[in-house]
């Protein structure tokens, strides 16, 4: 990574931190200690996450899942960690490469208006690394991306009524 791409990571980084503070410091002059409680302890809990997937030690996977907001107009991602320090550097390229593949999936059979969002979920089962992309938005062809999805992983069903598909990768926990 580049020194101005460094400075921009922190930037953009500063930036939500400095909204999330605002809006804190809002609900604070107004009173409002439940939405101030409420606030910081989703402030908490998104470092905790940070914590938990700095302690994976997989550099570019972490870089590119904190810069990832700024990347896309219409797609956002939100993550949780279920492996807790754990040494994942010789998955760092796949869980990146697997997840961009994902995302240029979801790119490329979106529409530019709809707001999509992915919660990506990593947990260790069985030895091996599974991860559950969580993908909310309208697609217009909803059948053909399912089929392309399949293509990376297994896509394991829709859950609820707002047009939530799941899909679950799997990378063998192997050491090379």
């Amino acid at each position: 990574m580049k020194n101005d791409e460094v400075v921009q990571l922190l930037q953009h980084y500063r930036h939500d931190l400095m909204n999330r503070l605002q809006v804190i410091k809002g609900y604070a002059s107004m009173k409002k200690t439940d939405h101030v409680n409420e606030k910081l302890n989703e402030l908490i809990d998104d470092f905790n996450e940070e914590r938990k997937l700095m302690s994976l030690n997989t550099p570019n996977f972490l870089l590119w899942l904190l810069q990832f907001n700024s990347f896309y107009e219409n797609i956002r991602m939100t993550y949780k960690i279920h492996i807790e320090n754990r040494c994942l550097i010789h998955l760092d390229n796949q869980l990146m490469k697997k997840s961009k593949t994902v995302v240029k999936t979801i790119e490329s059979f979106g529409e530019h208006t709809e707001l999509y969002t992915i919660h990506l979920e990593l947990k260790k089962v069985s030895g091996e690394i599974h991860l559950y992309y969580i993908i909310n938005g309208y697609f217009k062809d909803e059948k053909q991306l399912i089929m392309e999805l399949n293509k990376n992983g297994k896509y394991i069903g829709k859950e609820g009524m707002d047009n939530q598909l799941i899909l679950q990768l799997e990378i063998p926990n192997i050491k090379r």
